[in-house]
């Protein structure tokens, strides 16, 4: 027996921890009475909180006993859905995506804001930690992250220092990627593809920032291969 409690996709994460809380003691308050609420208070209670959009929050609203929660910060709309708890549950319910929280934004304080320009070294770069939370969930999407690690002004200036590099070396982007892959294979072996981990055929594979072989990447991108 457990409890369904639905949030909104667009709920900002504090909004969606509080209005979680609120619906749990809301549905218990107004279904206290009932023996499947009495069953669920005196075991586990066990709950569900799962992400919603408009049109599965709507339709979810069909569903007997249940308290839906509004939130006054937010301009009174409704942000939550909670349900009596029961044993068996509407098919529907099974494929709702389960709430977790999924940073999207730097903190306000982050150095990624900090214009470049004689500031400190970490200026431009992101300090608060979302690049390092992103990081592995972005394999294939390299030149994504790297617009959530570093600001617009880093990055112009770390593409400009990087030809200019070229230029005084007199050597192409090709042959700057060959020596990145020799370097790199010499002290960490051969590099391999990060979706399927077969070992890169040579360094036009890997370009810089590449995790994934020219047959994987647009499956990590989310294509179909061509």
């Amino acid at each position: 027996m457990k409890m369904y409690i639905l949030i909104k996709d667009d709920v900002p994460a504090h909004f969606a921890v509080v209005a979680a809380s609120h619906a749990s003691l809301a549905c218990y308050l107004k279904f206290k009475e009932m023996p499947e609420m009495r069953e669920w208070v005196s075991g586990t209670f066990f709950k569900v909180v799962c992400k919603v959009d408009e049109i599965q929050f709507n339709e979810a609203r069909g569903v007997p006993y249940n308290v839906v929660i509004t939130e006054s910060a937010l301009d009174d709309r409704e942000v939550a859905i909670a349900f009596r708890p029961r044993d068996i549950w509407p098919k529907q319910f099974q494929y709702f995506c389960k709430w977790k929280y999924e940073r999207k934004h730097h903190d306000g304080d982050c150095s990624i804001y900090a214009l470049v320009e004689g500031g400190s070294p970490e200026y431009g770069i992101c300090t608060c930690g979302l690049a390092h939370y992103w990081k592995p969930r972005m394999t294939g999407k390299f030149d994504e992250w790297l617009k959530m690690m570093y600001s617009e002004q880093r990055l112009n200036g770390m593409e400009l220092e990087h030809q200019k590099f070229l230029e005084k070396e007199g050597i192409t982007e090709e042959e700057y990627r060959c020596r990145m892959t020799e370097m790199m294979t010499k002290h960490f072996g051969p590099p391999v593809c990060a979706s399927c981990g077969k070992p890169m055929a040579d360094s036009s594979e890997t370009g810089i920032g590449r995790w994934t072989c020219y047959s994987c990447y647009p499956k990590a991108k989310g294509e179909e291969p061509s």
